[in-house]
C-alpha cells in the first residue's frame, strides 16, 4: 500500500505567498497526501484563499487554531495532533516542494524502514538574486550534533521526513516565540534518535528568505529573541552536563555565550545585558577561574577604549592589544558556519 503523507503548514497572513506554496503541493508527482494548514489568527485573506483550494481539493485540510499560546509551534503541534499519515513533514507558508519531493521522500523511506526520520537536502533562495541558489548546508566529517550546537545547523523544519508515532513524541516548544525549530531538533538529537542524511539526492525543497529578511533583521537585535536564545542554550547544558560526555560539548557553550555577549555589546549595544551573558559563564563553569578573569578584563578594557578620551591612533593600537593579547585565544575564532554558503550546481546530482 502506498503510505499517505501529512504536510503540516502553519499560517499567519500570507495571502500572496500562500498561493505559490499550495502550487508546489498540488503539483506533486506522489499523490498520496494530506496537507494540515492550521491558520494562526490571520488577519488578511490568508484564510479564505487557502479555504478556496481546500474547495477544488478534499486532500486539503485546514484549522484553525483554537488554543493558546499563538505562534507556529502551536499550529504545527495542533496539526501532527490531526494528521493521519504514515509519515509527516514540515512545511512553511512562503516554502516551495519541488515536484519530486514527496516521490523522492517516500522511496527513500520504504527503503530504509528502520528509522525514526530522514534528512533531504533543500536549496536556500532569495528572490532579489533570481540567477542563483545556494545548498542549506553540507555533510562533513564533524559529528552532526556538534554543528548543531555551534548553530552550524545541518537542516531545517522542512529538511526531514519523520515517522508520525516518532515525531508525536516531540511536539513543539509552544512557550519559545522564536529559535522553536532549533530547540526542536537539538532536543531530538540529544535522545540518539536513528536517522540518515541523503544530501546526494537531488534537493526537493526551496526555503525563500527574502520576504522574512526585515522582520528577521529586526527580531535578531530584539532582547526577546536574544533572552531565549540565552534560554535555550541554558536548557542544553543543564541536559548535557549530566552526562559523561558533557567535557567534550563544554567549549561550545563557552564560545557561544561569549558570542552572544559580543552581539549584544558590539551590535545591539546593551552592555549590561553583555554583562549578564558573561556571567552565565561563570554560573556554569565553562571554563576556569584565570580565563574567566581574563575575559572580564578583555570586557574592562574594551570599555575604556571605547570610551576613553585618546588619540585615534592610540585606541586602535589598544583595540589590537586587547584582542590579541588580552582575550584567550580559544575565543578569538568564531565557529566556521557553512549554512547558505555552498553553491547549488545541478549537474552534481543524479537526473531523476
Amino acid at each position: 500500500m502506498i503510505p499517505l503523507v501529512s504536510i503540516i503548514t502553519p499560517l499567519f497572513n500570507r495571502q500572496e505567498l500562500i498561493k505559490a506554496t499550495a502550487n508546489s503541493v498540488l503539483e506533486q508527482e506522489y499523490a498520496n497526501w494530506e496537507w494540515i494548514i492550521v491558520d494562526d489568527g490571520s488577519t488578511d485573506n490568508s484564510l479564505q484563499v487557502i479555504q478556496e483550494y481546500q474547495k477544488k481539493d478534499d486532500r486539503i485540510k485546514v484549522y484553525q487554531r483554537n488554543r493558546l499560546p499563538k505562534g507556529a509551534s502551536t499550529c504545527r503541534n495542533i496539526g501532527v495532533e490531526n494528521a493521519e499519515g504514515k509519515y509527516v513533514m514540515f512545511l512553511d507558508s512562503d516554502d516551495c516542494l519541488l515536484p519530486h519531493c514527496l516521490k523522492q521522500r517516500t522511496q527513500i523511506a520504504l527503503e530504509h524502514p528502520n528509522m525514526d526520520f530522514w534528512i533531504f537536502q533543500n536549496l536556500l533562495k532569495d528572490e532579489s538574486d533570481t540567477a542563483s541558489m545556494k545548498l542549506w548546508n553540507i555533510v562533513t566529517e564533524e559529528e552532526t550534533f556538534t554543528r548543531f550546537l555551534k548553530h552550524d545547523a545541518l537542516w531545517v523544519t522542512g529538511s526531514p521526513l519523520y515517522n508520525r508515532d516518532f515525531i508525536k513524541l516531540y511536539p513543539f516548544d509552544e512557550s519559545l516565540p522564536s529559535w522553536q525549530d532549533y530547540e526542536l531538533h537539538v532536543r531530538i538529537l540529544l535522545d540518539n534518535p536513528k536517522f540518515e542524511i541523503f544530501y546526494h539526492l537531488p534537493p526537493d525543497l526551496i526555503v525563500f528568505t527574502h520576504t522574512e529578511k526585515d522582520r528577521i533583521s529586526i527580531k535578531l537585535k530584539s532582547m526577546e529573541h536574544l533572552n531565549i536564545h540565552t534560554k535555550v542554550l541554558e536548557g542544553f547544558w543543564n541536559t548535557l552536563r549530566k552526562t559523561k560526555e558533557h567535557k567534550k560539548y563544554q567549549n561550545i557553550f563557552l564560545k557561544r555565550f561569549f558570542g552572544q555577549a559580543e552581539y549584544l555589546w558590539d551590535v545591539v549595544k546593551n552592555r549590561s545585558e553583555a554583562k549578564k551573558t558573561i556571567a552565565i559563564i561563570k554560573k556554569h563553569n565553562l571554563t576556569s577561574d584565570f580565563t574567566y578573569k581574563r575575559i572580564k578584563m578583555y570586557y574592562l578594557l574594551k570599555y575604556w577604549v571605547h570610551f576613553g578620551k585618546m588619540p585615534a591612533f592610540m585606541r586602535d593600537s589598544l583595540r589590537k592589544f586587547t584582542f590579541k593579547k588580552v582575550l584567550p585565544k580559544e575565543l578569538q575564532q568564531r565557529f566556521p558556519i557553512l549554512i547558505g554558503k555552498i553553491d547549488y550546481n545541478p549537474k552534481d546530482y543524479p537526473q531523476t
